[in-house]
């Protein structure tokens, strides 16, 4: 469910795509760089999963939310060549393994620990749209802050509209671990169960006795 939930919102073309999504691109174009947005480079990304990996792995941190168009370009062409030389489920794993879900989650299998107590495979639709969600604006919908609740809760109704809208895509997702089966076979009836199912979130803990010592620790092992 949540590879399903990812791709509906993060880069529907995601299997067929080169690397980049030239549709979302498109958009984004549209909102930075016309009247017809929100202002000069203040709109949407636009960028596809494999573009937000690149983002991720190779460009340095503090240049990540640089919107000049340098940036994008260097993203893009490293995103192109992740797809020329790495498959499609392959390069979803790493995207899924390493994206920052909010409090100190990063990776879906962290997250989904985190927030709801269980492995990522064990997840429900309801849970899997309310984590697909997460990573476009983390600290405004984590749901373990109670002032984000009610974002949150928006937030995964939206995800859940995006699944509707790319069913056939996501129909048409083959299972790496049996080829020739659909990774997932979801139905209207299922998506609306799914907008009405309760959250229950874990109790929010943490239990890393001096962060800024750990996290600067790990930030030296991802260097090495």
């Amino acid at each position: 469910y949540l590879i399903a939930a990812t791709i509906a919102t993060e880069d529907a073309s995601f299997y067929h795509n080169p690397g980049v999504n030239f549709r979302g691109l498109a958009r984004a174009a549209v909102e930075n760089l016309t009247p017809f947005g929100p202002g000069f480079l203040e709109g949407s990304g636009g960028s596809s999963i494999t573009q937000q990996l690149a983002k991720n792995i190779y460009i340095e941190q503090e240049d990540r939310f640089d919107r000049k168009i340098k940036r994008k370009i260097k993203e893009t062409v490293i995103a192109l060549e992740l797809k020329q030389n790495y498959d499609d489920d392959q390069i979803l794993e790493w995207y899924l393994n390493q994206i920052f879900y909010g409090n100190f989650s990063y990776g879906a299998q962290a997250a989904s620990v985190r927030y709801f107590g269980k492995s990522a495979h064990d997840l429900t639709l309801a849970e899997a749209a309310l984590l697909a969600g997460l990573p476009q604006a983390p600290s405004d919908y984590r749901p373990d802050i109670p002032d984000n609740l009610e974002r949150a809760k928006a937030r995964q109704q939206d995800v859940l509209d995006l699944i509707v809208k790319h069913l056939d895509e996501i129909s048409k997702i083959d299972n790496p671990a049996q080829p020739g089966t659909p990774l997932v076979s979801l139905t209207l009836e299922q998506v609306q169960a799914a907008r009405e199912e309760p959250l229950n979130y874990v109790e929010n803990s943490f239990q890393i006795t001096a962060p800024h010592f750990v996290f600067y620790v790990e930030d030296q092992v991802e260097k090495m």
